[in-house]
């Protein structure tokens, strides 16, 4: 499963961020000092060119703040925990080239990927710890760019999966960070586009 997260710097409970920081075992003064930098922030709205009014935020993490991304890495590093329990499990199955590295997830700023036998059981596992980890923190999956490539088994097993995620069935290749993703390894003609982004750039 592909998956993207919907606003995800902007979902983030400061409840959780909170809880989160005190189960990691950082001194209190600190967690206060965290939160301080954190809660305080106050937003205008800009109307035809003028400034009006300004009000609390409820929740989220600031662009731009340059905290902002260790937070979202702890953020992380919990859903990496809440992976962890259901793929320690007897039930679950692990994705035949992901086995032998006990590998669950990969994950880069917001993009999330998701990898298990293509089973129900497994799968149900994993949207389970997903949903446990949307819950706790806020983040929730953007439907409009998640997806799931499932092969090698029956129509009826497919749908059930899909119906279980919630999200479009995709295919390979696909692309994840502007690498294409295959069973193999991949073509010259694949790369193209990524090797002409980089020649840009450089």
């Amino acid at each position: 499963m592909k998956i993207g997260l919907r606003k995800a710097y902007d979902s983030v409970y400061w409840g959780f961020l909170k809880d989160l920081l005190k189960s990691l075992q950082f001194p209190p003064i600190f967690i206060q000092w965290i939160m301080a930098c954190v809660t305080t922030v106050s937003y205008s709205i800009s109307l035809n060119g003028e400034t009006t009014g300004r009000f609390q935020g409820g929740r989220s993490l600031k662009q731009g703040d340059p905290l902002s991304p260790l937070f979202f890495v702890l953020t992380m590093e919990y859903l990496f925990r809440a992976l962890k329990v259901p793929s320690n499990s007897s039930t679950f199955k692990h994705h035949l080239g992901c086995k032998k590295h006990d590998l669950v997830h990969l994950i880069f700023a917001d993009d999330l990927m998701l990898f298990c036998a293509a089973e129900v059981r497994p799968v149900k596992h994993l949207m389970d710890a997903f949903q446990t980890f949307s819950a706790c923190t806020g983040l929730v999956i953007n439907y409009n760019k998640s997806e799931i490539v499932i092969k090698g088994y029956n129509l009826q097993t497919e749908q059930e999966i899909v119906n279980i995620t919630r999200v479009t069935k995709g295919s390979l290749p696909f692309r994840y960070l502007s690498v294409p993703i295959t069973t193999s390894r991949p073509s010259k003609l694949e790369c193209r586009s990524l090797v002409e982004k980089m020649m840009a750039r450089i």
